[in-house]
């Protein structure tokens, strides 16, 4: 069997001082024994971005 995982990003915008993908896509294929398997998947980010943001502490909290 022959595994193939492609990564692409693209749409690169400035957000601060960084310089970010708004599109992602991941191509994924398996080749060799029976039928080959394509299976792609794409993220694309809204209008807004930002790093660095305000977090609330209880974001990280666990519920019991």
């Amino acid at each position: 069997m022959i595994y193939t995982l492609v990564e692409k990003f693209g749409d690169f915008n400035p957000v601060g001082d960084l310089t970010l993908p708004y599109s992602y896509k991941i191509e994924y294929t398996e080749e060799g024994r029976g039928p080959s398997f394509l299976a792609n998947w794409f993220i694309k980010a809204g209008p807004q971005f930002s790093n660095n943001g305000q977090i609330e502490a209880d974001f990280f909290k666990a519920e019991k």
